[in-house]
């Protein structure tokens, strides 16, 4: 999907910072990055998860402790990213906090559709106006990213 794994990813989300599209606390860290990938095409790959990183917080953690998430994951559990995954061929989750899952359907050679998928909290319902604009202008018609 896209440019995910590639530096270019990078540069789009820093550039879109720089705009200042929206506004962000100062954040002076420096977050390892990691990347998982399947033997399928599907990859899986985000800032490392740590204390630093302020994706780390957006998310219960305490899935890690269970032995099963343990045995079932390994080792880097307790590195396992706060990312997005991309299920091969076209599928793709966003990161922590944004609530979307997109679809990658070509339609020719130099056409390709991306068809997006908002979920919203059913018992917040005054949070359903600000959580769509955010997708919207972070992913959607409008998005930065």
């Amino acid at each position: 999907a896209d440019n995910v794994w590639d530096f270019y990813h990078t540069v789009t989300h820093v550039s879109a910072s720089m705009s200042g599209w929206r506004k962000l606390p100062v954040q002076n860290v420096v977050s390892p990055n990691m990347a998982f990938l399947g033997e399928y095409g599907h990859v899986y790959g985000g800032p490392e998860q740590n204390p630093n990183n302020p994706n780390s917080a957006m998310r219960d953690q305490t899935w890690r402790e269970r032995p099963e998430a343990r045995r079932a994951v390994g080792p880097l559990i307790d590195r396992l990213p706060q990312g997005h995954p991309h299920v091969f061929p076209n599928f793709w989750v966003t990161g922590p906090g944004n609530g979307q899952v997109s679809m990658r359907m070509p339609k020719g050679p130099q056409k390709t559709e991306i068809w997006w998928f908002t979920f919203l909290d059913k018992t917040k319902p005054d949070r359903h106006h600000a959580d769509l604009q955010q997708a919207m202008h972070t992913f959607g018609p409008a998005g930065m990213l």
